[in-house]
């Protein structure tokens, strides 16, 4: 089956297409002068089931790298099962992205009970991405003073209670920037989003079902919302000091995260179109912004459907 289009023709897994270009010792990016794009293509039927774990690439620049991105018309619509996603069963392992990787559209669930999410590394760009595991994602950047990684319009979920949605790991100097991103923990709500205690944070228009502090420096800590907001402020200045409850989505208990009518993340964001200007649908974020990774459009009565394209 053709489904995914890279360098050298069409794959049917990520492990194949990793294998005849990258190789056993990767490829260079920066020595070879070329950018490599992934493009996903939704037909797997309800996944692709690949264990795969690491890139082989190597970049050290963001114009010599690699772009894995999912083309609109096969997307996810913003909930797990609704277009190109790739299922791993790994115990205790990361998807690993390499460094300056560009990431759009992608879903990533690991079904094992122990498996970990995904690494979002140094420089790495994550837009769109919903990623699900029992033990949560990390995103974090390299030692080097400036080095970021981020994230924008994603949604990161752990499965299991002692687990983070999602860490924000790296050294004294990384920078971890997200933006508009949900991280939640549906076995144990207070276990969202970890800061933890070394580098930089730039944390704007988030919901986390829950946030620890840890000393982390804060570049741009503004306007982020949790489920026990009314008892502790989220991270940050103008937090919204609410309980965040189910019924502000339109069906929590399915996963679907998209703002209902009234909800309380509705206007409560700070404008940040000098970044980006849409929300995880593609749709236009008009102000006031809401937060977490939709944009409540005024007409109409729910998300934006993107229909994803399967075989005959």
């Amino acid at each position: 089956m053709e489904a995914l289009y890279g360098v050298g023709g069409y794959y049917t897994t990520m492990t194949a297409w990793d294998a005849a270009y990258g190789g056993a010792t990767g490829a260079d990016l920066v020595a070879n002068d070329e950018n490599v794009v992934l493009d996903c293509y939704n037909d797997f039927g309800a996944a692709l089931v690949d264990n795969f774990l690491t890139y082989s690439f190597t970049a050290t620049d963001a114009t010599r790298n690699v772009t894995i991105k999912v083309p609109t018309s096969e997307r996810h619509n913003g909930t797990f099962g609704s277009g190109f996603e790739l299922q791993a069963n790994q115990y205790a392992a990361y998807h690993v992205f390499p460094a300056y990787t560009d990431i759009t559209g992608f879903a990533f669930d690991n079904l094992n009970v122990g498996g970990n999410g995904v690494h979002i590394g140094k420089e790495c760009i994550a837009r769109g991405v919903l990623v699900k595991a029992a033990r949560g994602s990390k995103l974090d950047a390299d030692r080097t003073a400036g080095d970021s990684a981020s994230a924008e319009n994603s949604m990161f979920v752990s499965t299991q209670a002692n687990y983070w949605a999602l860490s924000l790991g790296g050294y004294s100097y990384a920078n971890r920037i997200l933006r508009n991103v949900n991280c939640l923990n549906t076995a144990n709500p207070l276990r969202g989003c970890d800061l933890q205690n070394r580098g930089y944070v730039t944390i704007e228009n988030c919901y986390a079902s829950g946030w620890v502090e840890s000393g982390a420096t804060h570049t741009s800590v503004r306007n982020n919302a949790s489920d026990v907001g009314a008892s502790t402020a989220p991270p940050g200045t103008s937090p919204l000091e609410v309980n965040i409850v189910a019924g502000d989505f339109v069906d929590a208990a399915n996963g679907d995260y998209h703002l209902a009518p009234g909800s309380q993340l509705i206007g409560e964001g700070v404008d940040l179109s000098a970044y980006f200007t849409t929300d995880i649908d593609g749709e236009t974020r008009g102000v006031p912004w809401d937060i977490g990774y939709d944009q409540r459009v005024s007409a109409g009565s729910g998300p934006t459907l993107l229909l994803a394209l399967v075989p005959a």
